[in-house]
């Protein structure tokens, strides 16, 4: 893999990382609050009190996460960002790519924002349903865990996929600057060897490995891959010649 690929990757990993953490202390705070629900022999009792308590639950469970860390990590996720850019070799980029890449930066915001959104607002109907349905307070713990757990585990693969989009995307710039001075570009598809959690679709691109530009646009146009493991990088001409066995 390339350096930018190796650069991104350590990135995302610090992330990943620091999202357990996060996670387990947004359970601790979520847990806090679902003892403030009456029960009676285990059971929630359906009533006013714990209605009303429940259904304020949603903006209260986003405010766990945000003070449970996760909009801290969110701000570094996004501070990290122009940091990576600017590590970039000079003259990669040219000033017409920052506004992509900007607009990258935003979606991430946008989409890990709404993951804190997305799992309070979960988590609150579950236990909406549980006051409603005298469920227990061990079905709500199981709740808040699982919760917390989605929290981490969506985080941490948007991340992943993320800083691989941007590591991909940076090489696509780099790609379209040479073919726009005239020159022809290769491709080789790397990154993690086959295992049990290799897609099809990757093992198809491992085991064709070289690509033209052509083949690469094909491929990556299949759609999105979720916490994928590997990148196209960019060759000479004369390593795909040898690859594909047309420099014999």
């Amino acid at each position: 893999m390339s350096k930018i690929t190796d650069l991104f990757q350590a990135n995302a990993d610090k992330f990943s990382k620091q999202i357990t953490g996060v996670a387990k202390s947004v359970e601790l705070g979520m847990l806090e609050l679902i003892k403030d629900l009456k029960t009676k022999a285990g059971r929630f009792v359906f009533g006013n009190d714990n209605l009303k308590d429940v259904m304020k639950y949603e903006s209260l469970l986003e405010e766990i996460i945000n003070a449970g860390g996760y909009t801290a990590w969110l701000n570094s996720v996004n501070s990290d960002f122009p940091k990576l850019i600017n590590k970039m070799p000079k003259g990669m980029l040219k000033k017409a790519d920052a506004a992509t890449l900007k607009f990258l930066q935003q979606i991430d915001q946008t989409e890990l924002k709404g993951i804190s959104v997305k799992v309070a607002k979960n988590l609150q109907g579950a236990l909406k349903e549980l006051v409603i349905n005298g469920g227990t307070y061990k079905d709500a713990v199981l709740a808040v865990k699982k919760n917390a757990g989605k929290l981490e585990k969506y985080a941490e693969t948007y991340v992943n996929t993320s800083r691989t989009q941007v590591s991909q995307k940076i090489t696509d710039l780099q790609a379209q600057h040479m073919v726009e001075d005239g020159e022809s570009v290769y491709w080789e598809y790397a990154g993690s060897p086959i295992d049990d959690k290799t897609r099809d679709q990757c093992v198809e691109g491992l085991n064709k490995r070289y690509f033209t530009d052509a083949e690469k646009i094909e491929f990556q146009g299949r759609g999105l891959r979720w916490n994928c493991r590997h990148e196209f990088v960019l060759i000479s001409k004369e390593t795909y010649d040898k690859g594909t066995g047309r420099g014999k």
